[in-house]
């Protein structure tokens, strides 16, 4: 790829995080902290329950990580830990009612964008732009270390 190509390359994808950053509040799911939202995720796919180090498994981050965005999310009420008696060495983790009613917020936020954009540039375009993303993520995700 030539410098032209490269430089608007850089300039669409300096364009998406514009778009991004500039979204409404409700619609930045991120805003939130990725960690603590891919937790509330992973703890509403599980049905509401799980040990803190299968959360870090699940979301492939440290458990030091998972205790820092506990923390959080426990002052916000999202969560509960609690010791589970057959191991006193692991810690439990459960999604509050209210943790829940966040986390349906944000899906239902999530949708509606998708919505949009999907109107806006059709279905076909919408899951090639996923694949693709999805594609270059991984060859990007090697490149660490």
């Amino acid at each position: 790829m030539d410098k032209e190509k490269y430089d608007i390359a850089y300039e669409r994808i300096r364009q998406i995080l514009l778009n991004l950053s500039s979204m409404p509040r409700e619609g930045r799911p991120m805003e939130h902290g990725k960690g603590t939202f891919l937790i509330l995720l992973a703890l509403a796919d599980a049905g509401g329950s799980l040990l803190s180090g299968d959360i870090a498994r699940r979301i492939k981050v440290g458990t030091g990580r998972v205790a820092t965005a506990l923390n959080v999310l426990e002052a916000k009420g999202y969560v509960l830990r609690s010791v589970p008696e057959e191991d006193r060495r692991k810690v439990l983790v459960t999604l509050t009612e209210e943790g829940r009613s966040f986390v349906d917020g944000l899906r239902s936020a999530f949708h509606s964008s998708l919505d949009d954009v999907v109107q806006a540039i059709g279905e076909e375009r919408f899951f090639s732009f996923l694949d693709t993303y999805v594609e270059i993520s991984a060859v990007l995700s090697r490149r660490k270390g």
